[in-house]
C-alpha cells in the first residue's frame, strides 16, 4: 500500500490569546506503547494509569471542562462545541479540519499550535503525521502495472495535484504543492507551514492497529468518562483498558 497524501497531525487549536494546559490526545501518552509486544505489555499499566491520572487532575484543577459538561461536548455538533462558542479556549483536532473550525467560530484568527510537553521538548510531546488515506493495488490484480501507473499519476502527477489540492491531505512531496499554485487557500497555507515546520520533530507515526481493535478508542473514551465521573479509579480504568484490547486482537 501507499500512502495517498500525509494527514495532518494531531494539534492544539487557540480560539483566543489564552491558553490553558489541557491532556494529550487520546493516543499521544501510548503512541509508542499501544500496540507493545504481549512481553512488553507490562510496560503499558504504569503508562496508561499516568494518561488517566492526568485528565482528572487537570479536571480537578478546573484547566478542562467539569465531567458532564465534557460528555456533552464529546457529542456535540462542531458549531456547538465549547472551543467554537467561546466557553473553552484550547481544543484537539486534526489539521485537516482548521477551516471547518474557524467557520464554526466564526473567525479567521483561530491558530494552531503546538502541544506541550511534559519534557519542555517540542520533540518528545508525542505529535505525529499519519495517512489520510492509501492507494491500494489488490494482490490478485490482473492489472497490477496499470493500477500501479495510477497510483504514480495520482500521488506524484502535477497535473491530479492541481486538481485534487488538499482534498485528500497535503501531499509529502513539496513538489505536488507548487503545483497546487495560487489554488490554495490561506487556512491551506497556514496547514502546509504548520506541517512543515513541525515534520523535523516528529519521530514517527504510531504502530497499526492489529486486526479486531477498530472499537479500542471507545474503550478508552468510555473508561475515562468513568475516571471523570469518580466510578474508576485511573489505575482500575487501565487494567480494564489493557485487558479490553488484548481482548479484540485476532490473529
Amino acid at each position: 500500500m501507499t500512502p495517498g497524501q500525509q494527514s495532518a497531525a494531531t494539534c492544539n487549536l487557540c480560539s483566543s490569546g489564552k491558553e490553558r494546559r489541557k491532556a494529550p490526545p487520546l493516543w499521544t501518552a501510548l503512541s509508542r506503547q499501544s500496540y507493545a509486544p504481549v512481553h512488553t505489555r507490562q510496560f503499558l499499566r504504569p503508562t496508561t494509569t499516568e494518561w488517566f491520572q492526568l485528565y482528572l487532575d487537570l479536571q480537578d484543577s478546573g484547566a478542562t471542562l467539569p465531567a458532564d459538561a465534557a460528555v456533552e461536548d464529546s457529542s456535540a455538533t462542531l458549531e456547538q462545541q465549547a472551543v467554537s462558542t467561546g466557553r473553552s479556549a484550547m481544543s484537539w483536532t486534526w489539521t485537516n479540519q482548521l477551516q471547518s473550525l474557524r467557520d464554526a467560530v466564526g473567525s479567521q484568527d483561530v491558530v494552531m499550535l503546538r502541544p506541550p510537553s511534559l519534557a519542555g521538548a517540542a520533540a518528545q510531546n508525542g505529535l505525529f503525521k499519519k495517512a489520510t488515506m492509501y492507494w491500494s493495488i489488490a494482490a490478485s490484480s490482473q492489472n497490477a502495472a496499470q493500477a500501479a501507473r495510477l497510483v504514480n499519476f495520482l500521488v506524484n502527477d502535477p497535473s491530479a495535484q492541481a486538481i485534487q489540492l488538499l482534498n485528500r491531505g497535503v501531499p509529502s512531496s513539496a513538489e505536488a504543492i507548487e503545483a497546487m499554485g495560487e489554488e490554495l487557500t490561506d487556512t491551506d497555507h497556514d496547514v502546509v507551514d504548520f506541517l512543515t515546520a513541525i515534520t523535523p520533530e516528529l519521530a514517527g507515526a504510531p504502530a497499526v492497529q492489529p486486526m479486531g481493535t477498530a472499537d479500542s478508542q471507545n474503550t478508552f473514551t468510555r473508561l475515562l468518562t468513568d475516571v471523570r465521573f469518580g466510578t474508576t479509579t485511573p489505575q482500575e480504568a487501565a487494567e480494564a483498558t489493557i485487558a479490553e484490547v488484548e481482548g479484540m486482537v485476532t490473529d
